[in-house]
């Protein structure tokens, strides 16, 4: 394997750690070492590793069968939780991977609109595909008006040329930008938290409000890339920033570390592009796959929302990122370390920076060299938190677990002194 790994986001120098097993908010790698984990798959374990009634249910589900290529009663009921969980998605396809979803979201915009420009904030991450991989990583061009970088050799430059970047939580400047491509963009894609190159930062209300408001002038659909965040905001995207999309994805949170994602919004606008009267009108998308709404992913899918819905899960991954969030502000100030933490909810970062960073810019204006050697003491120390992401927290996270990553923190600190 080329690097040692079959994706990027798990390498990280010197080398990758290979993990060999996992339990509730831990994980072990091949050496034996033990990790408070705080990386949970990317997100995706917000019931921590291994939780009883996803494991039970994914049994069950392979005793009975694992693929197939016609649909099973299991999609309608894990259509039906996630629609009753996320309101504002009417109505859902599934995917495997948030990527696609992505795909199929963008796929949407340009049929409805008939328009093919896709715009995208400078610093969000949304996947692999040639349209997305632009501006994620990498910036250029000025402040209020960035132009397009690709983060990923081989990608075209009538790709790049055909999305739109915007400085992310600056509304008049993204505002301004959208007007000028109006009659060109189908569609404007944000993150509500941006999670791996976006640095942990929230997106600010107002700027998503204002990017509602051009964009429905204009007929531009504004699409949520709610993949790594999911059932981390309290009710989704849309009551965390208190604006409704259009179209949205969710991902990883929903079914506990299997592969499987959604997309949706309204039923009349997915009817119109999905629905069996979309060919007629000319609108009809294709979304398909040999693997979508695999029934072992969709039985976890279906343990993970009920005991979602069942137990304050969420208060609890709160309270957890509270306490690690106020723990590192307090060490930091108590040491006298220019560095502060980003996030939302069970989400946070820290960057070693004088003020909190807003966009991809501030990130890279900050001491990138310090924040590797911040994460790699704390893997020396035991705390599974790569250079990748942000730390995200789990259900099953003890106060003893809190405790074990503050007081590493207190001794990496002390080490990059």
């Amino acid at each position: 394997m080329p690097s040692g790994v079959s994706a990027a986001v798990k390498y990280f120098p010197p080398h990758p750690i290979y993990l060999e097993r996992a339990e509730g908010s831990q994980v072990w790698d091949v050496d034996g070492n033990r990790y408070v984990d705080l990386v949970l798959g990317g997100s995706s374990h917000l019931l921590g590793h291994g939780h009883p009634a996803v494991k039970q249910a994914v049994h069950a589900q392979v005793d009975r069968f694992n693929q197939h290529l016609s649909p099973s009663a299991l999609e309608v009921e894990m259509a039906e939780l996630l629609t009753a969980t996320f309101p504002y998605l009417e109505c859902v396809r599934f995917t495997n991977t948030g990527s696609e979803a992505i795909r199929s979201c963008i796929r949407i915009a340009r049929a409805i609109t008939g328009r093919t420009m896709l715009g995208k904030c400078e610093g969000h991450y949304h996947g692999s595909d040639d349209p997305v991989l632009v501006s994620g990583a990498n910036v250029a061009g000025e402040v209020d008006r960035p132009t397009g970088a690709p983060d990923s050799a081989g990608i075209p430059g009538y790709i790049v040329d055909d999305v739109l970047v915007l400085p992310f939580n600056a509304a008049d400047a993204a505002t301004a930008l959208i007007e000028e491509n109006a009659d060109r963009l189908a569609a404007v894609l944000i993150e509500p938290v941006a999670f791996s190159t976006g640095g942990g930062i929230a997106a600010d209300p107002s700027f998503v409000r204002a990017l509602r408001e051009v964009t429905a002038r204009h007929g531009i659909l504004l699409i949520y890339d709610e993949v790594a965040t999911g059932l981390r905001l309290r009710g989704g995207a849309a009551q965390f920033l208190e604006v409704q999309p259009d179209l949205s994805c969710v991902g990883k949170t929903i079914c506990s570390g299997y592969s499987l994602a959604a997309f949706g919004g309204s039923g009349e606008l997915m009817e119109a592009t999905l629905g069996l009267r979309a060919a007629d009108q000319g609108t009809q998308i294709f979304q398909s796959g040999t693997f979508s709404a695999n029934p072992v992913a969709l039985a976890a899918g279906i343990a993970t929302l009920t005991v979602f819905r069942e137990e304050d899960v969420t208060t609890r991954v709160d309270e957890v990122a509270t306490l690690i969030r106020s723990g590192l502000n307090q060490l930091f100030s108590a040491r006298g370390t220019p560095a502060c933490t980003v996030g939302a909810a069970s989400i946070l970062q820290v960057h070693f920076a004088e003020k909190p960073p807003r966009n991809r810019r501030d990130i890279l204006a900050g001491d990138l060299s310090k924040l590797r050697r911040f994460h790699l003491g704390l893997l020396v120390e035991g705390i599974f938190w790569t250079p990748i992401h942000p730390a995200v927290t789990c259900s099953t996270h003890s106060n003893a677990d809190v405790d074990e990553v503050l007081n590493a923190v207190d001794r990496v600190l002390g080490q990059l002194a």
